[in-house]
């Protein structure tokens, strides 16, 4: 919320509330009220309109639902609407292309506070119990009943409540388990029995009854409730007690003193602690800390392990000793350590007997003990871990066979797997839990620089620690060694060392620092080497990729495979962690490691086997990017490419959604590949990917990439030397210009394409040149040149006989005379326009066209027409996926809306014009809307 906003609160923790100011909001029926609840469970997050209707009838729905649910949308934007300086409720229930999301701030939701409250006991709970027991009762303070009670009848709201509601419960636990933690007991036994007859199979209840009882020296009563659990379990249930509430038992009998308060206890017997050195500075991870911390919190259910995997010199090692370091007292029996040596260059892997061995002999059996046989140590090393709190770390893991013997086999103990490997079948067998470990964000990498060196010289130069930053990737290992470089030098500047790493800049040799452990090209290594041949060449080929990230289509065209033996390809490299999945199905790595698989692949791989894998890959994005572009803009004119190479596989995409969708998906690296083909000097590469990214700019509104894109491809175009490809790409360079407000330079390049296309008699070209120039004079306010333009273009289609181009020429024919006063003229060519557009189904003329038609209602005062007439274009635009067009149709739509004295809605049109054409660069466009939305504002002040 904008500060000085009315502030919004909605309360699902018992009866359904929602106010505005401290005032209750009125949201009519049942309807209203789910809508919105099912809105808050997903605050923050879009929610499709299919699962809106699902949520308000679900399998009885109307025929109409989908409209009906956006005018309870509308309804409850004035239900919610604050008062005069709060926010426009479009920012705070925002529309999205799939549906709708609500954007408040947590704290404005009770369950949402809630749920933090209780994030931060928990994290409290081992070292600060006293605060976790405070956040915990805050937490369980805001209910007032069952959560969402009052909807029932919606599976997804009732579920919802259910998941809050044993969250709740499990948060009652929790701070019981504070409590005994400050030293409490015997005044918790009553709200304890309580709970338990209220909720019989909760064994952590009884067992904390257990505890209660026998602080306040009832022994015999806590050993009588544990007979009544086990009888419940037993009778009711058909399971026997768990091993934690067995351990309770066993310590009332035994009197251990672990029962007892920390102050309280005598006699602890010594326990290993083997965790090696700790770093003072290290600095972020919050998220992967308090990961495994929820995995910490589970340990007494059963044997947890952990799994910290990612690449080379991300920080594995360092993450697990630190938060082993935080996490000792949660383990008083000890931590044991061992470095496996799995990827370490000093030596050979340590075998499972061998840690075994030293493990037994720090777990105090005796040398003569220790038996031989790598199963018989482990079945001795399981016993004598059994009924034991115990952190194992096994750091630098090679694979799950290494791991496994050394897996503590019951309850109450942890184990901490570091590896560059996922060690997937550890997480499928023994139900490890991933904790994959990706670069540091911008400010953790500030964070580790500012512990090691200082927050004061950090703060000094931020120009030059951004760069180095930028340069080490945000890999740690890289950032350590550059701030030891920095640290061992303290009169030198942070901006001389980040020119050193830019003058290093696609070389590794900046982090060389003569030792093997802190090497970044000896870490990679190290991963590198233990590739399958295939997944090792598949790598090399990685770093001649030029864009943000590939696909497995790509890595086959990279290594001319199929799709199959690619896949097998990828999914090891992503195992080793030399590459990531941070999207569905894309995959990348840092640019470190780019830079190490391009050396790799300039010292392996000829520069005739390196050359023909660019071409592969350039003609698998030209190829699929052609026929997406064929799908979405079927009426354009086509051009002709030559054959993919051998071994490139371009992707063949069924129809325009998939098409549109790999065009958004693939946008940067289209970008690279076009860059790449022009430092390869391959002009036709080069112009012809322009034209497949042409219709996707024009309709996203992408101007800068636009301009950018035909600057390349003219360029190119005027090295081919063909006249046709001249003029095409004068042509599309000149309306990038026009789109950009670059006007000049648009009709300087339009003009020549015009009079190339009179010399060498290119009919086509010279139409659509007209019709280009046409839009480029009236984008700078020349209407008349701009009618002279088009009606050319017109009778030269004609004549062509292309109707489609055709009918795009009347519309704009029409648009101009409208724009002149010449609406009857207008009228004439608008109707001629729709009939062949929609004769020949041409969609986005038609989009055009009903837009001209709206803004000729518009101009001659019937607004209500013109507001029928441009939705029903916005409809269209969207089905294109025609953002620029979609934003020029929100203005108008606002200048009608605001001509009927509808103002609100005039001002939400202009609101979504002005987000729109920002996001698009439309700066002048932008800049004129926004000024436009302060007049009205003050107007209505």
């Amino acid at each position: 919320m904008a500060p000085g906003a009315d502030p919004l609160e909605f309360r699902v923790l018992g009866p359904f509330e929602a106010s505005c100011a401290g005032r209750p909001l009125n949201l009519g029926g049942p309807q209203l009220r789910s809508l919105l609840a099912r809105l808050l469970m997903d605050a923050g997050r879009p929610v499709s309109v299919p699962a809106l209707v699902e949520t308000l009838w679900a399998d009885q729905a109307p025929a109409d639902a989908e409209r009906t649910v956006r005018t309870y949308v509308s309804r409850l934007r004035k239900a919610m609407q604050p008062g005069a300086g709060g926010p426009a409720m479009e920012d705070v229930l925002v529309t999205h292309a799939v549906g709708y999301e609500l954007r408040i701030d947590p704290a404005a939701l009770d369950a949402a506070r809630f749920e933090q409250l209780v994030a931060a006991g928990r994290q409290a709970l081992d070292e600060r119990p006293q605060l976790a027991a405070q956040h915990l009762a805050d937490a369980l303070e805001l209910w007032r009943g069952n959560a969402y009670g009052e909807f029932d009848g919606c599976p997804a709201l009732a579920g919802e409540g259910v998941r809050l509601n044993r969250l709740r419960l499990s948060a009652v636990e929790d701070r019981v388990e504070a409590e005994l933690a400050t030293g409490r007991g015997g005044e918790l036994v009553g709200e304890l029995e309580a709970l338990v007859r209220a909720h019989p199979a909760r064994e952590r209840l009884r067992g904390q009854l257990m505890i209660a009882l026998y602080r306040s020296g009832r022994q015999a009563e806590a050993l009588s409730a544990f007979r009544e659990a086990r009888a419940v379990l037993v009778g009711e249930y058909g399971v026997d007690p768990s091993p934690r509430l067995a351990e309770i038992h066993q310590q009332i009998l035994t009197h251990d003193p672990r029962l007892l308060p920390a102050g309280d206890r005598i006699g602890a017997a010594p326990v290993p602690a083997q965790l090696p050195f700790v770093l003072a500075d290290f600095a972020g991870r919050d998220g992967e800390l308090a990961r495994l911390d929820a995995i910490a919190a589970g340990a007494g259910k059963g044997a947890a392990i952990a799994v910290l995997s990612g690449t080379a010199g991300v920080g594995k090692t360092t993450l697990a000793v630190c938060w082993a370091h935080r996490a000792a007292a949660r383990f008083p029996d000890g931590q044991l350590y061992v470095n496996l040596r799995g990827f370490d260059p000093r030596g050979s892997a340590v075998r499972p007997d061998e840690a075994l061995c030293g493990f037994l002999s720090a777990l105090g059996t005796p040398a003569e003990l220790i038996p031989d046989g790598t199963d018989e140590m482990a079945a001795r090393y399981r016993s004598a871990l059994a009924g034991k709190r115990v952190l194992v770390v096994l750091d630098n893991a090679r694979d799950v066979e290494q791991v496994r013997p050394l897996l503590p086999g019951s309850a109450g103990s942890m184990t901490i797997v570091a590896s560059r490997s996922h060690l997937t079948g550890l997480v499928a067998a023994e139900g490890a839990r991933p904790v994959v470990l990706d670069l540091l964000s911008t400010e953790e990498a500030r964070a580790l620089l500012s512990a090691r060196l200082g927050a004061e010289k950090v703060s000094a130069e931020p120009d030059a620690v951004e760069e180095i930053i930028d340069r080490c990737a945000r890999l740690p290992l890289a950032l350590a060694i550059a701030a030891a470089r920095a640290a061992t030098h303290p009169r030198r500047s942070l901006a001389r060392l980040a020119a050193e790493l830019r003058s290093a800049a696609g070389a590794l040799d900046a982090f060389e620092v003569g030792d093997p452990a802190t090497n970044v090209r000896v870490a990679f290594s190290w991963s590198y080497r233990s590739l399958s041949p295939a997944a090792a060449q598949l790598f090399r080929m990685v770093g001649l990729h030029p864009g943000p990230d590939l696909t497995v289509p790509v890595a086959a065209s990279l290594v001319a495979t199929g799709y199959r033996e690619a896949r097998a390809g990828v999914d090891e490299l992503v195992r080793a962690s030399l590459l990531t999945e941070p999207a569905p199905d894309r995959f990348c790595c840092h640019d470190l490691l780019r830079t190490y698989a391009g050396e790799l692949a300039r010292s392996v791989d000829s520069g005739a086997e390196r050359g023909a894998a660019i071409r592969r890959m350039l003609d698998h994005y030209l190829h699929t990017a052609y026929g997406a572009d064929r799908m979405v803009h079927r009426h354009r004119t086509p051009i002709t490419l030559v054959e993919p190479a051998a071994g490139s596989s371009p992707q063949r995409l069924p129809n325009e959604v998939p098409a549109w969708a790999w065009l958004t998906a693939e946008h940067g690296c289209l970008l690279a590949a076009q860059r790449l083909a022009a430092d390869q000097g391959w002009q036709r590469v080069v112009w012809q990917l322009a034209w497949v990214l042409d219709t996707f700019h024009q309709r996203q509104g992408h101007p800068r990439e636009h301009v950018a894109t035909w600057q390349a491809g003219l360029a190119a175009a005027e090295r081919v030397g063909h006249p046709s490809v001249q003029i095409l790409a004068r042509r599309r360079l000149g309306d990038a210009y026009a789109r950009a407000g670059r006007h000049a330079d648009a009709e300087r390049h339009l003009h020549q394409a015009l009079a190339l296309a009179d010399r060498v008699g290119d009919a086509d070209n010279r139409a659509d040149t007209h019709r280009v120039l046409a839009r480029t004079l009236s984008r700078r306010g020349d209407h008349r040149g701009a009618l002279d333009h088009a009606t050319l273009a017109l009778s030269l289609f004609k004549t062509l006989g292309h109707p489609v181009a055709q009918a795009a020429a009347a519309s704009s024919v029409g648009h101009y005379s409208t724009a002149l006063g010449l609406h009857g003229q207008a009228r004439a060519y608008l109707d001629e326009a729709l009939a062949l557009a929609r004769k020949h189904r041409a969609r986005l003329v038609e989009a055009h066209t009903l837009h001209s038609l709206g803004y000729l209602a518009q101009q001659t005062g019937r607004h209500i027409e013109a507001l029928a007439l441009f939705h029903q274009s916005l409809e269209l635009a969207r089905d294109n996926s025609d953002t620029f067009n979609e934003a020029t149709l929100h203005i108008h739509v606002g200048n009608s809306h605001a001509a009927l004295g509808d103002h609100d809605e005039a001002r939400r049109a202009w609101r979504t014009a002005l987000r729109m054409c920002r996001h698009q660069h439309r700066t002048n466009e932008a800049e004129r809307l926004r000024q436009q939305l302060d007049k009205a504002l003050a107007h209505a002040v």
